[in-house]
């Protein structure tokens, strides 16, 4: 039996990406493949799918009461919706610990993964 380490995207808490890395795992495993998503979480590729204000973004913007207003409704948003974000954030990370065979490390960088002491076919 072979050992197949996949590496993707699989943190994104929508369900295309979700249903990729499931659909991808279950297919190399029908070739008898012990099967391992490689949990990859960088950063550059997580942070732009969780909801965040770019507080100096908002104030690079041309006039102080415009980056003070667009400020203040980017906080007033991530309130209301917390709730629900974390509710769905919460949701996707229970998927994905009950139907991935997720890597016990999680690597959340480039070095990290180039030094890690995995043994894949």
């Amino acid at each position: 039996m072979s050992r197949v380490g996949i590496i993707t995207f699989h943190c994104a808490d929508n369900f295309g990406a979700f249903l990729q890395v499931y659909a991808l795992q279950e297919f190399v495993r029908k070739f008898e493949s012990d099967v391992e998503i490689i949990d990859y979480r960088p950063n550059e590729l997580v942070l732009p799918y969780k909801e965040k204000i770019d507080f100096g973004k908002q104030m690079r913007r041309r006039g102080t009461l415009w980056a003070t207003l667009s400020l203040a409704k980017s906080i007033l948003r991530q309130t209301k919706n917390y709730s629900g974000i974390k509710r769905r954030s919460d949701k996707f990370s229970e998927m994905r610990q009950k139907y991935l065979c997720l890597s016990e490390k999680t690597y959340l960088n480039k070095v990290e993964l180039a030094r890690a002491e995995v043994s894949y076919d």
